[in-house]
C-alpha cells in the first residue's frame, strides 16, 4: 500500500504503478532508437520511479511505501 504522509490513508499503489509502468515504457520505445538503448526494462521501471518520486518531493509530497518493498517489486505486483 504506498500512500502520501500526512494525508487520509488512500492506497495509491495501483495508479503510480500503472504511471510508472507507462513512462518506462515509453522511456524504453524512445531510446530504442538512440544509441542509450538499454534492453532491461527494469532499469526503466527504476528511472520512472525516480522520476515520480522527485516530481512528488517538488510538490512536497512524501510517498510512504511498505517496509522491505522497493518500487519495483509494487511494479511487478
Amino acid at each position: 500500500m504506498i500512500t502520501f504522509h500526512n494525508e487520509l490513508p488512500l492506497d495509491h499503489t495501483k495508479s503510480l504503478t500503472y504511471m510508472a509502468k507507462k513512462w518506462a515504457y515509453d522511456i524504453y520505445a524512445y531510446d530504442e532508437g538512440t544509441a542509450r538503448f538499454n534492453t532491461d526494462l527494469d532499469y526503466y521501471i527504476e528511472c520512472a520511479w525516480r522520476s515520480i518520486g522527485e516530481h512528488l518531493s517538488s510538490e512536497g509530497r512524501e510517498i510512504n511505501i511498505p517496509v522491505g518493498k522497493t518500487y519495483t517489486e509494487l511494479s511487478y505486483g
